[in-house]
C-alpha cells in the first residue's frame, strides 16, 4: 500500500522573486497513512497532488485522536518521512530516556489512519 491523498485547494500564485523561476502552486491536502511504512519513507510523485514538481512540504495540522507525528519532505529522495516521539530508546549504543523524535520503523502499525494536512509548494 501507501498514502491516500485527499485534496483540499488547489491555488496558483505567482510569487514575485520566486527562488526556483517558476509559478508556484500552492495545493493544501490531508494525507492517511497505512502500516506499510517503507524504508526511507512514503514515497512522494508530484501527480498525486497534480503538480508536475514538488517543490516542499510541510506539515500543517494533523489527526485529533492519532498517535501524534512529524513528517519531513525528503526532497533528494521524494520521500515523506515520519517521526513519533517515544519516552525511551536505544539506538547505536546511546540510549535516551526522555521524549526523543525517532523515524517509525519500517512496517509500524501505529501509523495506520493517522491522517495530517500538508500545505504543498510545486510547479
Amino acid at each position: 500500500m501507501a498514502i491516500t491523498v485527499a485534496l483540499q485547494a488547489l491555488q496558483k500564485v505567482e510569487l514575485q522573486g520566486s527562488p526556483y523561476g517558476t509559478t508556484d502552486f500552492i495545493q493544501v491536502a490531508q494525507l492517511t497513512y497505512d502500516s506499510s511504512y517503507p524504508s526511507g519513507g512514503y514515497p512522494i510523485t508530484a501527480s498525486a497532488f497534480n503538480l508536475n514538481t514538488v517543490l516542499g512540504m510541510t506539515q500543517i495540522g494533523t489527526s485529533a485522536n492519532a498517535t501524534p507525528t512529524v513528517a519531513y519532505y525528503d526532497k533528494t529522495n521524494g520521500t515523506l518521512r515520519v517521526y513519533c516521539f517515544a519516552s525511551s530508546f536505544t539506538s547505536n549504543n546511546i540510549s535516551a530516556t526522555l521524549s526523543t523524535m525517532i523515524e517509525v520503523q519500517v512496517g509500524s502499525a501505529v501509523l495506520s489512519g493517522v491522517s495530517p494536512t500538508f500545505l504543498i509548494i510545486g510547479a
